[in-house]
Protein backbone atom coordinates (compact mmCIF):
# COMPACT_ATOMS: atom_id res chain seq x y z
CA UNK A 1 0.00 0.00 0.00
CA UNK A 2 2.77 2.34 0.69
CA UNK A 3 3.58 2.23 -2.92
CA UNK A 4 0.33 2.61 -4.22
CA UNK A 5 0.15 6.05 -1.55
CA UNK A 6 3.80 7.17 -3.43
CA UNK A 7 1.91 6.58 -6.90
CA UNK A 8 -0.94 8.75 -5.79
CA UNK A 9 1.03 11.65 -4.15
CA UNK A 10 3.36 11.56 -7.62
CA UNK A 11 -0.07 11.75 -9.36
CA UNK A 12 -1.53 14.56 -7.20
CA UNK A 13 1.87 16.89 -6.17
CA UNK A 14 3.42 16.51 -9.62
CA UNK A 15 1.32 15.22 -12.59
CA UNK A 16 1.36 11.34 -13.52
CA UNK A 17 3.33 11.41 -16.80
CA UNK A 18 -0.06 10.92 -18.81
CA UNK A 19 2.74 11.62 -22.17
CA UNK A 20 4.16 8.15 -21.74
CA UNK A 21 1.13 6.32 -23.04
CA UNK A 22 0.31 5.96 -26.48
CA UNK A 23 -3.36 7.37 -25.73
CA UNK A 24 -5.53 5.34 -27.89
CA UNK A 25 -7.41 7.76 -30.64
CA UNK A 26 -10.28 7.13 -28.19
CA UNK A 27 -8.65 8.80 -25.19
CA UNK A 28 -7.76 11.92 -26.45
CA UNK A 29 -11.17 14.00 -25.04
CA UNK A 30 -10.04 12.37 -22.01
CA UNK A 31 -6.60 13.64 -21.90
CA UNK A 32 -7.91 17.44 -22.75
CA UNK A 33 -10.32 16.94 -19.97
CA UNK A 34 -7.93 16.31 -17.57
CA UNK A 35 -5.71 19.26 -18.74
CA UNK A 36 -8.51 21.19 -18.86
CA UNK A 37 -8.66 20.12 -14.98
CA UNK A 38 -12.20 19.20 -15.77
CA UNK A 39 -12.00 16.10 -13.59
CA UNK A 40 -15.67 15.32 -13.04
CA UNK A 41 -15.91 15.41 -16.29
CA UNK A 42 -12.83 13.16 -16.82
CA UNK A 43 -14.04 10.61 -14.57
CA UNK A 44 -17.33 10.34 -16.91
CA UNK A 45 -15.82 9.72 -19.68
CA UNK A 46 -13.53 6.93 -18.73
CA UNK A 47 -16.25 5.19 -16.73
CA UNK A 48 -17.87 4.90 -20.22
CA UNK A 49 -14.60 4.07 -21.70
CA UNK A 50 -13.97 1.23 -19.00
CA UNK A 51 -17.34 0.10 -19.32
CA UNK A 52 -17.06 -0.41 -22.92
CA UNK A 53 -13.62 -1.94 -22.62
CA UNK A 54 -12.76 -3.75 -19.45
CA UNK A 55 -9.30 -4.35 -19.88
CA UNK A 56 -8.44 -0.21 -21.46
CA UNK A 57 -5.00 -0.24 -19.15
CA UNK A 58 -4.66 3.49 -20.00
CA UNK A 59 -8.23 4.35 -19.49
CA UNK A 60 -7.45 2.99 -15.54
CA UNK A 61 -4.25 4.92 -15.16
CA UNK A 62 -5.98 8.10 -16.79
CA UNK A 63 -9.19 7.62 -14.29
CA UNK A 64 -7.02 7.24 -11.29
CA UNK A 65 -4.91 10.36 -12.34
CA UNK A 66 -8.54 12.70 -12.25
CA UNK A 67 -9.46 10.89 -9.08
CA UNK A 68 -6.85 11.70 -7.16
CA UNK A 69 -6.91 15.19 -8.88
CA UNK A 70 -10.91 15.44 -7.51
CA UNK A 71 -9.93 13.89 -3.76
CA UNK A 72 -11.14 10.38 -4.15
CA UNK A 73 -8.20 8.51 -2.76
CA UNK A 74 -9.61 5.44 -2.10
CA UNK A 75 -11.03 5.39 -5.59
CA UNK A 76 -7.71 6.08 -7.33
CA UNK A 77 -5.92 3.40 -5.00
CA UNK A 78 -8.44 0.87 -6.53
CA UNK A 79 -7.79 1.63 -10.16
CA UNK A 80 -3.86 1.44 -9.73
CA UNK A 81 -4.49 -1.83 -8.50
CA UNK A 82 -6.65 -2.85 -11.21
CA UNK A 83 -3.64 -1.89 -13.43
CA UNK A 84 -1.18 -3.63 -11.61
CA UNK A 85 -3.71 -6.55 -12.32
CA UNK A 86 -3.95 -5.55 -16.27
CA UNK A 87 -0.28 -4.75 -16.88
CA UNK A 88 2.34 -5.61 -14.02
CA UNK A 89 5.30 -4.64 -15.93
CA UNK A 90 3.79 -1.25 -16.84
CA UNK A 91 2.98 -0.70 -13.33
CA UNK A 92 6.21 -1.33 -12.17
CA UNK A 93 7.59 1.11 -14.63
CA UNK A 94 5.02 3.80 -12.86
CA UNK A 95 6.44 2.56 -9.48
CA UNK A 96 9.92 3.39 -11.04
CA UNK A 97 8.97 6.86 -12.02
CA UNK A 98 7.27 7.75 -9.13
CA UNK A 99 10.48 7.34 -7.03
CA UNK A 100 12.40 9.00 -9.58
CA UNK A 101 10.12 12.16 -9.37
CA UNK A 102 10.41 11.80 -5.51
CA UNK A 103 13.73 11.91 -5.34
CA UNK A 104 13.96 14.86 -7.86
CA UNK A 105 11.89 16.81 -5.73
CA UNK A 106 13.84 15.71 -2.69
CA UNK A 107 16.93 17.58 -4.02
CA UNK A 108 14.78 20.66 -4.90
CA UNK A 109 12.40 20.90 -2.08
CA UNK A 110 12.92 20.95 1.70
CA UNK A 111 8.86 19.33 1.94
CA UNK A 112 8.78 16.90 -1.51
CA UNK A 113 5.18 16.07 -0.58
CA UNK A 114 3.76 19.62 -0.28
CA UNK A 115 3.14 21.53 -3.59
CA UNK A 116 4.58 25.16 -4.53
CA UNK A 117 2.12 27.39 -4.00
CA UNK A 118 2.40 29.20 -7.61
CA UNK A 119 2.87 26.03 -9.60
CA UNK A 120 -0.87 25.33 -10.42
CA UNK A 121 -0.49 29.03 -11.44
CA UNK A 122 2.15 28.88 -13.67
CA UNK A 123 1.02 26.03 -15.46
CA UNK A 124 -2.14 27.76 -15.93
CA UNK A 125 -0.11 31.21 -17.54
CA UNK A 126 1.95 29.08 -19.49
CA UNK A 127 -1.09 27.28 -21.15
CA UNK A 128 -2.73 30.55 -21.79
CA UNK A 129 0.66 31.44 -23.58
CA UNK A 130 -0.01 28.55 -25.68
CA UNK A 131 -3.29 29.52 -26.49
CA UNK A 132 -2.18 32.87 -27.13
CA UNK A 133 -4.45 34.25 -24.33
CA UNK A 134 -2.23 37.26 -23.61
CA UNK A 135 -4.27 39.26 -21.06
CA UNK A 136 -5.02 35.83 -19.05
CA UNK A 137 -1.38 35.19 -18.88
CA UNK A 138 -0.47 38.53 -17.81
CA UNK A 139 -3.38 38.51 -15.29
CA UNK A 140 -2.03 34.99 -13.95
CA UNK A 141 2.06 36.57 -13.88
CA UNK A 142 0.86 39.85 -12.04
CA UNK A 143 -0.07 37.47 -9.78
CA UNK A 144 2.66 35.17 -9.64
CA UNK A 145 5.81 37.15 -9.37
CA UNK A 146 4.73 38.57 -6.12
CA UNK A 147 4.60 35.25 -4.49
CA UNK A 148 8.09 33.78 -5.91
CA UNK A 149 10.29 35.71 -3.12
CA UNK A 150 8.47 34.27 -0.38
CA UNK A 151 8.53 30.75 -1.89
CA UNK A 152 12.46 31.16 -1.95
CA UNK A 153 12.45 29.30 1.39
CA UNK A 154 10.65 26.54 0.49
CA UNK A 155 13.71 25.20 -1.67
CA UNK A 156 16.29 23.23 -0.98
CA UNK A 157 18.58 25.19 -3.41
CA UNK A 158 17.40 28.33 -3.77
CA UNK A 159 19.13 28.34 -7.10
CA UNK A 160 16.21 26.68 -8.50
CA UNK A 161 14.19 29.23 -7.10
CA UNK A 162 16.19 32.38 -9.04
CA UNK A 163 15.82 29.75 -12.43
CA UNK A 164 11.85 29.69 -11.78
CA UNK A 165 11.72 33.04 -11.19
CA UNK A 166 13.82 34.64 -14.38
CA UNK A 167 11.55 32.30 -16.30
CA UNK A 168 8.51 33.63 -15.21
CA UNK A 169 9.96 37.64 -15.70
CA UNK A 170 10.53 36.35 -19.04
CA UNK A 171 7.90 35.14 -20.02
CA UNK A 172 5.86 38.12 -19.00
CA UNK A 173 8.43 40.04 -21.10
CA UNK A 174 7.16 38.07 -24.01
CA UNK A 175 3.18 38.72 -22.66
CA UNK A 176 4.27 42.35 -22.87
CA UNK A 177 6.37 42.27 -25.79
CA UNK A 178 2.81 40.28 -27.35
CA UNK A 179 0.52 43.02 -26.06
CA UNK A 180 2.58 46.32 -27.26
CA UNK A 181 3.70 47.00 -24.20
CA UNK A 182 7.72 46.96 -24.87
CA UNK A 183 9.13 49.55 -21.94
CA UNK A 184 7.25 46.81 -19.75
CA UNK A 185 8.82 43.86 -21.84
CA UNK A 186 12.22 45.07 -21.17
CA UNK A 187 12.24 46.13 -17.97
CA UNK A 188 10.92 42.44 -17.60
CA UNK A 189 13.79 40.69 -19.72
CA UNK A 190 16.34 42.73 -17.78
CA UNK A 191 14.79 41.36 -14.48
CA UNK A 192 15.21 38.25 -15.81
CA UNK A 193 18.95 38.65 -16.77
CA UNK A 194 19.40 39.92 -13.26
CA UNK A 195 18.08 36.57 -11.75
CA UNK A 196 19.94 34.44 -14.11
CA UNK A 197 23.37 35.86 -12.66
CA UNK A 198 22.45 34.61 -9.12
CA UNK A 199 22.36 30.91 -10.65
CA UNK A 200 26.06 29.58 -10.95
CA UNK A 201 26.42 27.38 -14.46
CA UNK A 202 27.06 23.99 -12.32
CA UNK A 203 23.98 24.58 -10.44
CA UNK A 204 22.07 25.03 -13.65
CA UNK A 205 23.57 22.20 -15.37
CA UNK A 206 22.72 20.00 -12.12
CA UNK A 207 18.81 20.99 -12.15
CA UNK A 208 18.08 20.77 -16.06
CA UNK A 209 15.50 18.66 -16.22
CA UNK A 210 14.10 18.71 -13.03
CA UNK A 211 11.18 20.95 -13.57
CA UNK A 212 7.97 20.95 -11.10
Amino acid sequence: MKIINALILSIISLGAPLACFAAEQDLKPAAELLKNKDYPGAIKFLDNCIKTNPKNEEAYFMRSSALARSGQKEKAQADLLKLKELNPKLYEALVGFSHKLKDARKSIYKNPDKPIPSVDMRRSAQAAIDAKDFKKALGLYDKIIPMLTAERDLYTDKTYSFMVEAQCYENRSKVHEALGHKPLAQKDALEAKKLMKECPESNIKALAGAKP
